[in-house]
């Protein structure tokens, strides 16, 4: 309390001075200011710009992974025994198409038009999708595929160990 008092006491002899305090008053407002609207703007297009930018780097990874994809893809198809197990998925994909196309061709034009915006709102809806949103679906599916090829090559393995079994056993 004593520390108090003593500045209390030194600046208690100064006598106040309005026109001096105003006169502080007006230099320290003009130093500070206030930050005009343009600087603002500024910044919300920087925003914009770092936006678009994070925006194109996550589609070009996206992009990458795809690539990824397709030739792990392809690396799949050729590990299992030759292609069997996509041609029958593919021969049940090409059945369902031709059972859908057999469906539209039932349907009234009304069925068709309600059909056709409910596909639009999908298609919206996944266009919505945030880039990251994607390029977590697209790591999914690449470690999905890259399972399926570990899986096919330790299935390979043991095929190719029993044959060496049972070459050995006949053998001797």
């Amino acid at each position: 309390m004593e520390v108090v008092d003593k500045i209390l006491l030194e600046h208690a002899d100064v006598p106040y001075d309005p026109a001096k305090r105003r006169e502080y008053y007006l230099r320290a407002r003009e130093l500070k200011g206030r930050k005009p609207k343009k600087e603002v703007a500024k910044t919300a297009s920087n925003q914009k710009k770092m936006i678009q930018n994070r925006r194109a780097a996550v589609e070009a990874k996206v992009k990458q992974l795809n690539d990824k994809l397709k030739r792990l893809r392809e690396v799949l198809k050729g590990l299992t025994s030759d292609g069997n197990e996509e041609a029958k998925k593919s021969a049940v994909a090409k059945k369902a198409a031709d059972t859908r196309n057999q469906k539209d061709k039932d349907l009234t034009s009304a069925q068709k038009k309600e059909a056709a915006e409910k596909a639009k709102e999908l298609r919206e809806k996944e266009a919505d999708a945030s880039p990251d949103k994607r390029l977590q679906e697209v790591m999914k599916k690449i470690d999905a595929v890259q399972k399926q090829i570990q899986e096919a090559r330790e299935k390979l393995q043991k095929g190719r160990r029993r044959e060496a079994e049972g070459n050995s056993q006949n053998g001797t």
